[in-house]
């Protein structure tokens, strides 16, 4: 009944107006689980009544996450036919900022959030915490190795995430585009083959490169 008759009463609120604050939703959290028991304390953990129903939970929604779910819709909303309200959204950020949130890492959200009014801020902080949810998933790397090699707050030359324009204009875009088939880094000659590239510093593509094997070493290590 919570997650039928009671959030969905909330949906356009929470999808419309910026975020509560974390007080008011665990206060609402609470509430829904006091109902759930009948006020009598919760008689499973929330983190296993909140789990599917084939590893022996309810389906129960999370109002944390709940919220965090509506808010991404607006990323899709993006992506759909175009609306008048977009023009705004799309002088601030740019017309492929929708693309560049799928192809870059997640400092490129925190970029975003940091250039946008409290709503956007409330959607992209959503959308951040939903990417370093799924990236923190046992082995999601390790089984998804092709992850941006862009703005990846993983992959860093001198302690910082990094953008090449030039690279990615010629479709440079993640972590296995600098392997070949075999898993081995291409060679300098091999990389500007492949992408048809301009020569680029040799020693930018070296950091680059290890970058990169730093990554890969602590996603294996773990």
């Amino acid at each position: 009944m919570a997650k039928t008759l009671i959030l969905p009463k909330l949906n356009h609120l929470f999808i419309s107006l910026p975020t509560p604050d974390k007080a008011f939703l665990s206060s609402l959290n609470t509430a829904i689980f006091n109902f759930i028991w009948k006020s009598k304390g919760d008689k499973v953990k929330r983190k296993i009544v909140t789990q599917d129903y084939t590893k022996g939970g309810l389906k129960m929604l999370d109002v944390h996450n709940f919220v965090s779910s509506l808010k991404c819709s607006w990323i899709k909303r993006l992506t759909l036919k175009h609306k008048p309200w977009m023009d705004i959204f799309f002088a601030i950020n740019g017309k492929n900022v929708t693309m560049k949130m799928l192809e870059f890492g997640d400092d490129f959200i925190r970029k975003m959030i940091k250039q946008n009014n409290v709503f956007w801020q409330d959607v992209f902080q959503s959308w951040h915490q939903v990417v370093n949810m799924l990236n923190k998933q046992p082995g999601y790397i390790k089984k998804n190795i092709n992850v941006p090699i862009w703005y990846n707050s993983c992959i860093t030359v001198a302690n910082k995430s990094f953008f090449i324009n030039v690279l990615y204009q010629h479709g440079v875009k993640l972590v296995g585009d600098f392997l070949s088939a075999n898993g081995a880094f291409l060679t300098y000659d091999n990389f500007l083959h492949m992408f048809n590239l301009p020569d680029i510093y040799v020693m930018q593509y070296n950091s680059i490169i290890s970058a990169i094997s730093k990554f890969l070493k602590s996603v294996f290590v773990e």
